[in-house]
């Protein structure tokens, strides 16, 4: 479990066959070999969450259910490097005071 100070890298992950990227998500059939994300995932203050290595891919395949991918809330928050797809809202923040989000692509998400 992070906590305050903590810095969460996040690696992209490439199909085994095709080489294709994949993304985290809930379903196992879409992220092979990982699957079942839980959303929203709640970052906490104080925490970074960071994509490196090339594009990380974070969606819900089930936009008829989906939530936000990420909620965010109080304190000092850094987000980067991320690719948002799906969902109807990428990222939920309520009370940070102190929010970074940089190099964050939103894709067809209902409210980008």
């Amino acid at each position: 479990m992070a906590v305050s100070g903590d810095t969460i890298l996040v690696k992209p992950m490439t199909d085994p066959v095709s080489g294709l990227p994949v993304g985290y998500t809930e379903n196992n059939f879409f992220s092979f070999p990982n699957g079942n994300e839980t959303f929203p995932i709640t970052i906490k203050p104080g925490v970074t969450l960071a994509g490196f290595g090339g594009p990380v891919h974070v969606y819900n395949t089930n936009l008829a259910t989906a939530s936000e991918l990420f909620k965010v809330g109080g304190g000092v928050v850094r987000i980067g490097n991320l690719q948002l797809l799906g969902s109807k809202t990428g990222i939920e923040v309520r009370g940070a005071t102190d929010l970074t989000v940089q190099k964050v692509t939103f894709a067809n998400t209902a409210q980008d």
